[in-house]
C-alpha cells in the first residue's frame, strides 16, 4: 500500500483537480505537488493529505473528507 506521497511525485500535474488519498498515507513531502495549485484533497479527518492541504492554502488546495 501507499504511505506516502514523495518529492515531486505530482510534480507539473496542471490537469490534477481532484486526488482521494487513505488514511494510510501518513507522510506527504512539503514538494510533492509543486507547480500544481487548485487541487481538492479528499481524505479522513487528521490524515496527512488534510494537513498538507491546509498547510498550503495559498496554493488553493483545499480539503474535503471523503462521502
Amino acid at each position: 500500500p501507499v504511505t506516502s506521497i514523495s518529492y515531486c511525485a505530482f510534480r507539473n500535474c496542471t490537469s490534477l483537480v481532484q486526488i482521494t488519498l487513505p488514511d494510510g498515507v501518513t507522510s506527504i513531502d512539503p514538494s510533492a505537488f509543486a507547480r500544481c495549485a487548485g487541487i481538492t484533497f479528499i481524505a479522513p479527518a487528521g490524515s496527512a493529505a488534510q494537513a498538507f492541504a491546509r498547510a498550503n492554502a495559498e496554493s488553493g488546495f483545499q480539503w474535503r473528507a471523503p462521502q
